[in-house]
């Protein structure tokens, strides 16, 4: 995280307008670590915080290992991730209602 910290801070000396994307659903998160993440995203208190389901999309690496990661998405476009071996179909609805509902607060003012 030192070089994000870095380049974010380098970035807000600079007055810049500053998005940050995260994604949950990957390989290896689980919710409790996607929380982690949200919090440390807000705690730097970025411009706007989007918050996106894994789309495991065709002639990726992710689509390429699907098997290898116990990923299960849907089978139409835009690919979302139901779950996976790390983040249960049930804490991959919980994260898409938190997400939701914190983006609203959160972004309120973008």
């Amino acid at each position: 995280m030192n070089k994000f910290t870095t380049g974010f801070e380098s970035l807000q000396k600079l007055n810049k307008h500053i998005n940050v994307y995260l994604i949950y659903g990957l390989p290896g998160d689980n919710y409790e670590t996607y929380l982690n993440s949200v919090c440390f995203v807000d705690d730097i208190r970025p411009s706007a915080i989007l918050l996106n389901k894994l789309c495991v999309l065709n002639g990726t690496i992710l689509r390429h290992e699907a098997i290898q990661n116990d990923l299960i998405f849907e089978s139409k476009p835009p690919y979302e991730i139901i779950s996976n071996r790390t983040f249960s179909c049930k804490d991959i609805i919980k994260s898409e209602m938190f997400s939701h509902a914190f983006m609203r607060f959160y972004n309120k003012n973008c």
